[in-house]
């Protein structure tokens, strides 16, 4: 892991839904510092299973926008598409983003307001 041993801001938590089995979950994390998507603890499937809740955080990828601030992140539980609103360094304006769990990359979909940042985002099913 490229950011082993790195304090990670985490900013954004967002669990995924696995609908066979609700114990099974990967707990996805922005940590908008480096602008990247990481999992703390590891993802569901992976052995040896590591809790989220021992505090140990795995890089998933680079959302290519740079750091974020103002995050809120959720992920439906439909189909496990992950989505961010977030501001970017610099930028007050609020944008919505469409997140790659596997590769991290975020996919800009819109701008949301004039100046506004998001306080909170959730996804209904």
């Amino acid at each position: 892991d490229a950011h082993a041993g790195w304090p990670a801001l985490i900013n954004g938590v967002a669990y995924t839904y696995n609908q066979k089995d609700a114990k099974l979950t990967t707990n996805f994390a922005i940590d908008g510092a480096r602008g990247i998507l990481v999992t703390m603890g590891s993802r569901e499937g992976v052995e040896p299973a590591v809790s989220p809740n021992g505090g140990q955080v795995f890089s998933v990828g680079s959302l290519k926008t740079g750091p974020v601030t103002a995050v809120s992140f959720d992920i439906s539980d439909v189909n496990n598409s992950a989505y961010l609103a977030a501001s970017r360094e610099g930028d007050s304006r609020t944008h919505l983003y469409r997140v790659n769990l596997d590769t991290g990359e975020a996919t800009w979909l819109s701008g949301v307001g004039k100046h506004e940042q998001i306080q909170g985002m959730a996804i209904a099913p």
